[in-house]
């Protein structure tokens, strides 16, 4: 049994009053790959340390989460008390943090800008593709204070969890025109497919598509002449190197753009 371990950025969101995440699990720009936890591990407290203070705390002090939540924090307000008499404020104790504490904090706040996620025996992702536009379909993540955002690929490990992907899920149409022969090259297994799956109603060459299932989706999209989604296979290290020429090109197109102001 072969297990990755990957490390993603997340991304959080400002609702005017605090941060919380909006993106985690398969989404985000990956940014290590390790066979050994241990090693992920060491680095994903390096680059949390480091993340946190270019942030000025800002998805810490201001998470959804109360700092005083952590019982790590509490700990270490405690040994500070113990310790000092001088007068304290939060951004100054965890300036002074080691990064084993902060990330214990980070953790129990679901502060962290990263997420670690395993992976048994895989090979490849299935990643979108934007037929519109002919390239992959790419999104970004972002921590407060750090520019620029990160870009990602819109991949996941099977078929049917890129289908529950919100930016499938989202452009799923409602309907298409046109009779079963003008739809797809196999019209009477399309008619087929469209009688076994209740979502799918077929009357006066219009196809009605109401809250499809996963298996509805995938049943019918490869019979269609233009797919409802359209999808490549990678392996991850193709994934961790597009990502990376993203990213690359992004950080070089921001520092362009200062020069010119």
């Amino acid at each position: 049994m072969n297990k990755i371990y990957l490390l993603k950025q997340r991304s959080f969101m400002f609702n005017d009053e605090n941060y919380h995440c909006v993106l985690d699990g398969e989404y985000g720009a990956i940014t290590y790959k390790s066979n050994h936890l241990e090693d992920l591990t060491e680095q994903w407290k390096s680059l949390e340390f480091q993340y946190a203070h270019q942030s000025s705390w800002l998805h810490i002090s201001n998470n959804e989460n109360e700092l005083y939540s952590s019982l790590t924090f509490q700990k270490v307000i405690q040994k500070h008390k113990c310790n000092s008499t001088n007068q304290y404020n939060n951004d100054q104790i965890l300036s002074n943090l080691n990064k084993e504490d902060l990330f214990d904090i980070l953790i129990e706040l679901d502060a962290n800008a990263f997420s670690c996620i395993e992976y048994i025996d895989l090979s490849e992702f299935y990643v979108l593709w934007n037929t519109t536009e002919d390239h992959y379909d790419i999104s970004d993540a972002n921590v407060p204070e750090l520019e620029p955002p990160q870009l990602f690929l819109s991949k996941a490990e099977s078929l049917e969890k890129l289908i529950n992907n919100y930016a499938v899920a989202k452009n799923i149409p409602e309907k298409l025109v046109g009779s079963l022969q003008e739809l797809s090259e196999s019209p009477t297994l399309l008619q087929a497919i469209i009688e076994q799956y209740p979502c799918f109603h077929f009357k006066n060459n219009l196809l009605k598509i109401k809250e499809a299932d996963t298996n509805a989706i995938l049943a019918i999209n490869g019979l269609l002449k233009i797919p409802l989604f359209a999808y490549r296979k990678l392996s991850l290290d193709e994934i961790i190197q597009i990502e990376l020429n993203l990213n690359k090109n992004l950080e070089t197109d921001c520092d362009d753009f200062k020069e010119y102001l």
